[in-house]
């Protein structure tokens, strides 16, 4: 794997490789200027962004299945070693973020369907925008980003008559996509 800053660099290793992360950049950019190379702060970031993790996961299993489980589910995420490298390194921030934006970006996008389906859809493009929002981040975060927009699609085909919404929610990916083929030649 390539650096994040080879390509600011001039070096041209990070293009071939396709490496293109300009949120995760942003982000470690922004915590270098607030934190200079004291690691607490870098370590404090990602502590509080896999907690953010698991209340998101657990407010996401909360819509799908008891309380109970979920919280069972946050729980055993929060405490699982499996996770401990994307808290750990602080290049795992990429995996938070995206992670934070996908599953913020369902939990809008649930909303919105649960508001079209209330026929309360007066503040549904609000929340539409939103989901758009957050996938275009977590797909300038990290290239699996994309796939929360597919768990987006597939929860489209449950819903009739949500095809347009959908398809303006994952526009936040597809203007990624689209950035990332120019950049890079390719997706």
């Amino acid at each position: 794997s390539t650096g994040y800053w080879e390509g600011a660099m001039g070096t041209s290793e990070s293009k071939l490789a396709g490496l293109y992360r300009p949120a995760t950049t942003a982000f470690l950019a922004a915590q270098f200027f607030i934190f200079g190379k004291n690691p607490v702060g870098y370590h404090v970031v990602s502590l509080t962004l896999h907690l953010s993790v698991v209340v998101l996961l657990f407010l996401t299993g909360c819509r799908f299945m008891s309380k109970e489980a979920a919280w069972i589910s946050a729980s055993l995420f929060a405490i699982h070693p499996a996770n401990s490298e994307a808290v750990n390194a602080i290049v795992g921030q990429a995996d938070l973020i995206v992670t934070v934006t996908g599953l913020g970006a369902l939990l809008v996008f649930d909303k919105t369907r649960e508001l079209l389906l209330t026929k309360e859809s007066e503040n549904k493009w609000r929340y539409v925008f939103a989901a758009s929002v957050l996938l275009f981040i977590a797909q300038m975060a990290k290239e699996n980003g994309a796939i929360v927009s597919l768990a987006l699609v597939f929860s489209c085909v449950s819903a009739h008559k949500l095809w347009k919404v959908c398809a303006v929610a994952i526009s936040g990916t597809a203007i990624a996509l689209l950035i990332r083929s120019i950049l890079f030649g390719s997706f």
